[in-house]
């Protein structure tokens, strides 16, 4: 049964010692709620495993047609994402054909 909107927080770390469980977990979340909003400010370690969580989310809720969004940022949420250069990929009005890194480079200008 899917239901409407979620809202859910993501505390401690999700590195590559969390990655597997937290995926499982996340995806879930996805298939059962046709808005997803992730609060990502109580993040205190985020690595390129991580990372890699969150965009497969954003790919799988583009394919479900469904609503991924991001929320409440922590420092080392943004550092990576900024390193990585997915900024835009991680707005809140990215969709799944945003490139990598073109709203960074319109910020920068």
């Amino acid at each position: 049964m899917e239901e409407g909107r979620c809202i859910a927080s993501i505390e401690g770390e999700l590195s590559i010692y969390t990655a597997y469980d937290m995926k499982r977990e996340l995806l879930a979340l996805l298939d059962r709620h046709q808005h997803l909003e992730l609060d990502l400010s109580a993040v205190g370690e985020l690595d390129t495993a991580g990372c890699q969580i969150l965009v497969l989310l954003r790919r799988e809720a583009g394919k479900q047609r469904k609503e991924l969004t991001f929320s409440g940022r922590s420092d080392p949420t943004v550092a990576l994402i900024e390193l990585l250069g997915l900024v835009g990929y991680f707005s809140d009005d990215a969709a799944p054909r945003v490139v990598p890194g073109a709203e960074l480079a319109r910020a920068q200008a």
